[in-house]
């Protein structure tokens, strides 16, 4: 019982999640491993666990007996980065050092801080905590060795404290990606290559008493909770995945189903061409080439830009300008329909000006308008509920001949794979009320992708009439 009292880290169980982050912590060549648990999950309890490995390995050897545990060769200093609230006296990770650590063996003071920030070892570690709402300045010069991320953090504190372990070490992160800081999911988490980013999606059942070995929590008592949040939020707090990923406008697009193993140079001979623009003023135009065969498979096989449109500037082009990158696309087929925005292609820059459309019609590019449904709610909505139909298969089985989606995507289309892929509802409308609106980061390839799906694209089959006797609608040939 004393030792139970004095040593707790020696009789810590990791959850399901919590163990494998230590192993991917333990693997050779870790530089950045990430529980991005759920609410939960235990996240904060097994960080505060793992740096207790890093600090005292031979208390509980058994749980972290690899050489970066038992033999860490780096600096000896941890800093365990957090929002003041966790960060304080009756925060998660107070009440999680106080619950693991040994006692006697280290000592703590409050550095001029309200809380205690400063803990000091007999093993020869120090551990620094620093809040989010310090200045960035108070995060350059120390060589640390361990960074402790405890939630999502700004994206240049991030930066800066990743310079810090310029003689190596580690960083090891813990965090629910909820709605704020939304650089992480590119930054972080979407980086995860199974190397140097090390990406682990802790659910919240991992947690549960009732059915992992570790678990504290109740199942039911996770339930809950969790039925107190809207649908999209409660698959963010209960998976770790983020919110910008659980609330996806598409969530049936999946790359590897829906991007091709290898890049369309051409459109295959009897498909119809179709080009389809979003135009918008401050930024470039958002245009898409697809190919539709006889069998009504849709394939977008070329964009513009070609080059990262999401933050790119206005590039300055006019009618005509435009018109040149046309041309130069389409050397070698012929495009059958085009369509445009209505709302845009229809304005007028200046009274009694021509339209965008009536200025391209001008220059040989006849554009139909996109699709009109009523108000644009219910347009938007519309639209997406087709291209979701063009997006849907059977995942249950192998995708074949008779089952796969009818929309897929070369891979040099980068700009439109990305906006269907993380397209999302507005975080700040997923309230529970039946109409939410949609974030319009990543929407303009995304409405381009609606026009086109609307217009149920298909091979118009020219038909020859043959001359007869015969009479025709009453005449004579």
């Amino acid at each position: 019982m004393i030792r139970r009292r004095d040593e707790p880290l020696r009789f810590f169980e990791p959850n399901r999640a919590q163990k494998k982050i230590i192993e991917e912590i333990s693997r050779p060549g870790a530089m950045i491993v990430v529980n991005a648990g759920g609410n939960g999950s235990g996240k904060t309890y097994g960080l505060i666990a793992i740096l207790g490995g890093f600090v005292w390995p031979s208390l509980a050897p058994k749980i972290f007996p690899a050489p970066i545990f038992q033999k860490f060769s780096y600096p000896k200093k941890i800093w365990i980065i957090s929002n003041h609230g966790e960060l304080g006296t009756t925060g998660a990770i107070q009440s999680s050092i106080e619950m693991l650590w040994p006692r006697n063996r280290y000592s703590a003071s409050k550095d001029g801080k309200q809380y205690n920030s400063l803990y000091r070892s007999d093993t020869g570690w120090d551990i620094e905590l620093k809040s989010t709402e310090q200045r960035i300045t108070e995060f350059r010069g120390a060589n640390v060795g361990v960074i402790a991320i405890n939630e999502p953090i700004p994206e240049e504190i991030f930066r800066e404290s990743l310079a810090r372990l310029r003689r190596g070490g580690i960083l090891i992160g813990a965090m629910t990606s909820l709605d704020e800081e939304p650089w992480v999911v590119d930054g972080i988490l979407n980086k995860h290559d199974g190397r140097d980013y090390r990406i682990i999606y802790g659910s919240v059942e991992d947690n549960c008493r009732d059915h992992s070995p570790g678990g504290t929590l109740s199942h039911e008592q996770i339930e809950k909770i969790l039925s107190k949040y809207p649908v999209d939020e409660q698959e963010a707090r209960r998976t770790g995945k983020p919110l910008s990923l659980s609330g996806r406008v598409f969530k049936q697009f999946d790359r590897g189903a829906h991007v091709r193993s290898e890049e369309i140079i051409r459109p295959p001979a009897g498909t119809a061409i179709y080009q389809v623009i979003d135009p918008a003023a401050g930024k470039p135009f958002a245009i898409v080439y697809a190919f539709v065969d006889r069998g009504g498979s849709l394939v977008i096989f070329d964009e513009w830009p070609n080059f990262q449109f999401f933050g790119a500037r206005d590039p300055g082009l006019n009618v005509e300008g435009y018109a040149k990158i046309f041309r130069e696309k389409e050397a070698g087929f012929k495009v059958q329909k085009r369509i445009m925005d209505r709302h845009y292609g229809n304005s007028r820059h200046t009274p009694g000006a021509l339209t965008l459309r009536q200025e391209f019609a001008a220059l040989g590019f006849e554009f139909s308008n996109s699709y009109d449904i009523g108000d644009v709610d219910s347009e938007v909505k519309t639209g997406i509920i087709k291209v979701a139909d063009f997006l849907t298969y059977n995942k249950s089985l192998p995708i074949d001949a008779a089952n796969r989606p009818r929309l897929t995507i070369s891979p040099n289309c980068t700009n439109t794979i990305e906006s269907l892929e993380k397209w999302t509802w507005d975080i700040k409308s997923l309230s529970g009320s039946r109409t939410r609106a949609m974030d319009n980061h990543y929407k303009d390839f995304c409405d381009c992708v609606r026009y086109l799906a609307m217009s149920n694209p298909e091979v118009e089959e020219v038909r020859n009439w043959e001359s007869g006797s015969q009479p025709f609608f009453g005449v004579n040939t």
